[in-house]
Order: structure tokens, then C-alpha cells, then sequence
């Protein structure tokens, strides 16, 4: 279960979805099972709060691959 944990914080998304976007994961896993300072905890790789996802006439594709995880906080985690 340790391997699948992370001590890692996500990373904050502050500008909105412009363009064709892909996030991955990016908060490192505890793949080698060894002690690492930190609580372990589920692991979320990006998060934000109130970012529209395209424009007005301009649809984006946002992507989310290889079991990313994104948490969104606030009243309006997303929109567009």
C-alpha cells in the first residue's frame, strides 16, 4: 500500500486553459517501499480552483493521462 502513497504536494494550476493541454502525474510515488520523511498520503498531481477550460469560441481539449489525479477546491473547481 506504501507504494502507491506519496509525501509529494500537487502542483497548483493558476492560469486558465488556453490551449490543448495533457497532464500527467507529477507527485513522485513511494514506488520503493522505503521510509520517507513526511506523512504518506493518496497522492494528487494537480489541483485548481475556478479555471475555465476554453473560450468563448475556441474549444481546448484538456487530456488527463496515466492515472493522473486532479482535485479541484474552492466553490468552482472548473468551467468554461
Amino acid at each position: 500500500m506504501v507504494k502507491t502513497l506519496t509525501t509529494h504536494p500537487p502542483l497548483v494550476r493558476t492560469n486558465p486553459f488556453a490551449l490543448d493541454v495533457v497532464l500527467g502525474p507529477t507527485a513522485r510515488r513511494d514506488k520503493d517501499g522505503l521510509p520517507a520523511l513526511g506523512w504518506d498520503y493518496d497522492p494528487v498531481d494537480w489541483c485548481w480552483t475556478g479555471l475555465a477550460v476554453g473560450g468563448t469560441n475556441e474549444p481546448v481539449t484538456l487530456v488527463l493521462t496515466n492515472g493522473v489525479v486532479v482535485a479541484t477546491y474552492g466553490d468552482s473547481g472548473s468551467g468554461n
